[in-house]
């Protein structure tokens, strides 16, 4: 019996071991069960964070990509927009070109229609002078003949006016020399010498050229160099003998033949020899004329009215 307690407290303190020992493996399993269930919990927390970010991550892919695709329609419906503006212009510079040449086709067209309308009353204008002009040589042969005298005479002053002469006293003296081969007009001017030693000097002076044609066939050419001598060209004046007449003069008075005064008793020698010879020539000489007439009356048509020498007949 002495044993007995002893024996029992050896029990209890296994017992107490044990149950020690029970407490202490239950502590551990709920520590590690505590410390298992907060490591899930924290992965699943992580694990919700991660499926939130992801979730956010496809809602900001999802936005960006609904930006981007308005974006681009918007782009697309500018370009669009600008396109068919470009082509509204396009057809407009085309509708205004397509107008300004029908503009300048239809201005070009009228200008040429004037251009014609004009050339036409030119032409038929110029017919018309023409045909008025023939039927004048035809009819009024004598106003022509007046007309060509006036405008070489006309054209005689202003040529002398021109050429700055203090000293154009003078005779001219026209005679035919040669009627079968052509009358040639031979002129003789008094004082011609003295005219290229005061060409420099002298002050320019008009000329007063009387033109006389009488019935007997006689020309009287007189030149005055001053006004108050002009009341007396008939006394200046040298009549000669001579037949119906081809040309007088050329442009200007320089054109003519200088025969110094001393030559005047041969040229009067020479002008009873030939007024022999006036009858047998007088046909050829006339009909001379006429082709001389025509040619010098189309000849002042084209110029500029007494530009060219005049012509006459007796």
């Amino acid at each position: 019996d002495s044993k007995k307690p002893a024996r029992e407290e050896r029990k209890a303190k296994r017992r107490a071991k044990l149950e020690a020992e029970r407490l202490a493996k239950e502590e551990a399993a709920r520590r590690e069960k505590e410390k298992a269930e907060a490591e899930a919990a924290v992965k699943a927390a992580a694990e919700a964070r991660a499926r939130e970010e992801r979730r956010r991550e496809r809602a900001a892919a999802e936005l960006r990509a609904k930006m981007e695709a308005e974006r681009r329609a918007r782009e697309a419906a500018e370009q669009a927009e600008r396109e068919r503006a470009a082509r509204r212009a396009q057809a407009e510079a085309q509708r205004e070109a397509k107008r300004q040449a029908e503009e300048d086709a239809r201005r070009r067209a009228e200008q040429e229609a004037r251009r014609r309308a004009e050339e036409a009353a030119r032409a038929e204008a110029a017919a018309a002078r023409r045909a008025a002009l023939h039927a004048a040589r035809g009819e009024q042969g004598s106003i022509l003949i007046e007309k060509e005298l006036k405008a070489w005479q006309s054209l005689v002053e202003d040529q002398c006016t021109k050429i700055e002469d203090r000293v154009w006293e003078m005779l001219v003296t026209i005679s035919v020399r040669n009627i079968m081969d052509g009358l040639v007009v031979d002129t003789e001017i008094l004082r011609a010498a003295q005219i290229k030693e005061e060409e420099e000097k002298a002050p320019p002076r008009r000329i007063s050229v009387s033109l006389l044609l009488d019935q007997g066939g006689k020309i009287s050419l007189s030149a005055l160099n001053s006004p108050d001598s002009r009341s007396s060209a008939s006394g200046a004046a040298s009549p000669v003998h001579a037949s119906p007449l081809t040309k007088i003069v050329g442009k200007t008075l320089g054109h003519f033949s200088v025969r110094s005064s001393r030559k005047s008793s041969a040229a009067s020698a020479a002008s009873s020899r030939r007024r022999r010879g006036f009858s047998a020539g007088r046909r050829r000489g006339s009909a001379a004329f006429s082709s001389s007439h025509r040619s010098r009356s189309s000849d002042g048509r084209a110029g500029s009215g007494g530009e060219e020498s005049a012509t006459a007949a007796a």
